[in-house]
């Protein structure tokens, strides 16, 4: 497995309406962390997108605004 990319990391957070901080906590990470992986400074663990997508799965998306 090789590492997201940083627009998929952040399409995935996106439809999932989740704030970089929210993000980060599922993985245990900080939310600069998270805004690093996003602008490619970074790259995510490949271990760390496996489990996001986990975590991710059976959560329904929030409505915009909700």
């Amino acid at each position: 497995m090789k590492h997201p990319k940083p627009s998929a990391i952040r399409a995935l957070r996106d439809r999932h309406a989740l704030t970089q901080e929210a993000f980060g906590l599922l993985v245990h990470s900080a939310a600069r962390t998270v805004e690093d992986w996003e602008g490619g400074r970074r790259a995510m663990h490949p271990g760390l997108w496996e489990l996001v997508q986990l975590k991710l799965k059976d959560k329904p998306r929030r409505k915009a605004g909700a």
